[in-house]
């Protein structure tokens, strides 16, 4: 990934880091070497808990003087969203512009219904996604994948993934979405033009560098850290 263009984003995406703090901070060298001009953070900051965990974790990656953006999971509490939102970090429903490049983030999941989040509002997501129509380029942070892909397979192969997520991402078209929740599905998967990425589970080891370029074409490294 060497040599990009200037109009190129390279974007370091981590899920399910479940408080651990170790893996956080094993992740800052990686940014000192990789230089994403954004991290992306794609829910479940901690394991249920405590609150304090999510502050530990944002403080040590602000060391990294990047620019951040992240959503929570289900296993997540009210206090870790109020954190995020005090940090100016929270995408949760929000059309956000970062160097020309619209994201929008919705917590989750929505299946399982498990924890204190869940997209059920499909005309909710598509009227924050409207705001991002002047984008050219435009990436979706969602917790939860979308149903019926590579990315949403439990271990018994049953699909356990958002079917409002789907919806919504065969409608607009994004050229991007991470995603995380379900740490066996680690990879990457295609609905129409739109390229679905779950980095796997920091607190297992595992993110990913990717780059979104000019046309909106994505290029992408699985890493451990």
């Amino acid at each position: 990934m060497a040599g990009r263009p200037q109009s190129t984003m390279r974007i370091l995406a981590i899920s399910d880091i479940h408080g651990e703090l170790y893996k956080t901070k094993k992740l800052l060298a990686l940014v000192e070497s990789r230089e994403p001009d954004l991290i992306v953070v794609a829910g479940d900051i901690t394991r249920f808990g405590p609150a304090k965990a999510a502050y530990d974790i944002f403080d040590a990656l602000k060391k990294t003087n990047r620019r951040i953006v992240a959503i929570t999971g289900n296993a997540d509490s009210r206090d870790v969203e109020r954190i995020i939102r005090k940090k100016d970090l929270d995408i949760h429903n929000k059309a956000v512009v970062i160097d020309k490049i619209g994201f929008v983030g919705f917590s989750g999941p929505t299946t399982l219904q498990m924890g204190n989040f869940a997209i059920t509002n499909y005309d909710r997501i598509n009227y924050t996604l409207a705001d991002l129509s002047g984008c050219e380029r435009r990436v979706l942070v969602s917790h939860v994948p979308p149903s019926n892909t590579k990315l949403d397979a439990v271990f018994s192969g049953e699909h356990v993934g958002s079917d409002f997520l789907r919806d919504v991402i065969e409608e607009a078209q994004p050229n991007l979405v991470i995603c995380g929740h379900i740490h066996e599905a680690r990879g990457v998967d295609r609905i129409g033009k739109t390229t679905i990425i779950n980095p796997g589970a920091l607190c297992d080891g595992y993110a990913a560098m990717i780059e979104l370029g000019e046309n909106g074409e994505v290029s992408h490294e699985m890493l451990s850290v």
